[in-house]
This record gives C-alpha cells, sequence and structure tokens, in this order.
C-alpha cells in the first residue's frame, strides 16, 4: 500500500509540472513584426511668383520703370493649386499719393503657364497663356512701369490669383471689373513686392 501511495503522488507531481510548463504562452512571446515603414510623400510646391529681375522686397530695375523702357519684368510662377482653372495678375502701387494705382491687369491666364517673359507693350503676338490685359491706372491697355515721384520710393505688390472658374472677359476691362466677376473662386494668391524711387 506504501508502495501504490508513493506511485500516485509522483505521477501527480509530474502532470503538475507538464501543465506548468507546456500551457504558459507568455513564457515565449511571438516575434515582433517590423513595423512597416510609412510611405513617403513629395511635399507640395508652395504656390509662389517669383522674378529674375528682383527679389521680393528688392528694387526694381529701372528698365521696367518710367525711366527706362517700362518693360514689364519677367515672372515665372509654380505650385498651382489643385482645381484652378484660371490665374490673374495684378500689379499695384499702394503708395500713390491719391490711393492705389493699377499698373498691370492680366487675367483669363491659363493654368498651366509658367509665366511671362519681358515685354514691352502693346506686345506683339500676346502674353503666353491665352491671358487677356486689362485697364491700368491711366485708362490704357497693358503694363505701366512705376512712376512715382522725384525722390519718393513706393512699393509695387504683384499679385497673382488662382481661381477655380473660367472667366471669358474683353479685353480691356479694369481690376474691379475683374475681380468682382471672380469673387468668391479665389484658391491662393501668391504676391512679391518691389520697390523703386526716382532720382
Amino acid at each position: 500500500m506504501p508502495r501504490l501511495l508513493l506511485a500516485h503522488c509522483v505521477f501527480l507531481i509530474a502532470a503538475i509540472a507538464v501543465a506548468a510548463c507546456g500551457g504558459d504562452d507568455d513564457a515565449h512571446p511571438a516575434s515582433a513584426t517590423p513595423a512597416t515603414a510609412a510611405p513617403t510623400s513629395t511635399p507640395a510646391v508652395a504656390f509662389a511668383l517669383i522674378s529674375t529681375a528682383f527679389a521680393d522686397g528688392g528694387a526694381i530695375p529701372a528698365a521696367f520703370t518710367c525711366d527706362g523702357a517700362s518693360t514689364s519684368p519677367p515672372l515665372s510662377w509654380a505650385g498651382i493649386p489643385a482645381g484652378a482653372k484660371g490665374l490673374i495678375l495684378i500689379v499695384e502701387d499702394p503708395d500713390a499719393p491719391g490711393g492705389t494705382f493699377d499698373h498691370w491687369t492680366v487675367y483669363a491666364i491659363a493654368a498651366e503657364a509658367g509665366g511671362f517673359p519681358a515685354s514691352t507693350s502693346p506686345r506683339p503676338g500676346g502674353l503666353p497663356g491665352q491671358a487677356t490685359e486689362g485697364l491700368n491706372g491711366a485708362g490704357k491697355i497693358g503694363y505701366l512701369g512705376p512712376c512715382p515721384p522725384a525722390g519718393q520710393q513706393h512699393r509695387y505688390r504683384f499679385s497673382l490669383l488662382a481661381v477655380d472658374a473660367a472667366l471669358a472677359l474683353p479685353p480691356g476691362r479694369p481690376k474691379a471689373a475683374v475681380l468682382d466677376a471672380t469673387a468668391g473662386h479665389t484658391l491662393a494668391t501668391a504676391t512679391l513686392t518691389g520697390t523703386y524711387r526716382r532720382p
């Protein structure tokens, strides 16, 4: 009888030991799965307007003013926002004695146009991108170079508006009419400011 009891005890201890060692999942953690790298995306190019003739905040060379040939400066842009169906370019002098003076209004510029070369008005063959020129502050169509009073320095703000509506206006419309026709349709605006002081 003692021998049988001893056998039962040995069997019971062995069973407990197997159960304790064989069923513990935490003792053998699964190998960690390497994290999948997040896909990299190309950052969007910011909507920007630049000129090779002057830097933002810099002086506009005399060639592009009334003291030169009054040639419009070369301009280029990038980062046109998605959904844009056209562009509008407005050049203003906010420091003019009688209030903001309009130096150039261009509209119906194709969204795929990349810029304008330097040119004098009138432009043979017109502007790239099927662009249409409006009236300046002197009541004429085309670009009018900076011409502040002698000894004064003025700022000249070049604004490029991306709009989500096609604009079919005839040539020679003033800035106010162009902005009215696209009210509520501006997706983004890029600006470039130059300065000019007359001798």
